[in-house]
């Protein structure tokens, strides 16, 4: 099966199946970036405020809170990255 068969053949399905992947295809839905709840940005300068005073402890219990809150932490050499689980 050539690649552009497959193409076809998955849009056919496609419209059986309602998943409107050919808008998904063309780039008519481009993902949003989510907006985060200021209560967490400050959550996290706290924490980063913790860890340029090699306060560990306290990072760590505000990153194991961010954690209940339905957030992932990962320390980069880029900064904090927190996203939404």
């Amino acid at each position: 099966v050539t690649p552009a068969t497959a193409r076809q053949m998955l849009l056919e399905f496609d419209e059986v199946l309602g998943l409107d992947l050919k808008a998904a295809m063309s780039g008519a839905y481009e993902r949003k970036e989510e907006v985060m709840p200021s209560d967490i940005e400050e959550m996290v300068k706290e924490r980063d405020r913790a860890r340029a005073n090699k306060e560990w402890s306290q990072a760590d219990r505000i990153r194991d809170q961010l954690h209940a809150l339905g957030y992932d932490v990962t320390d980069t050499p880029d900064g904090t990255k927190v996203t939404k689980k």
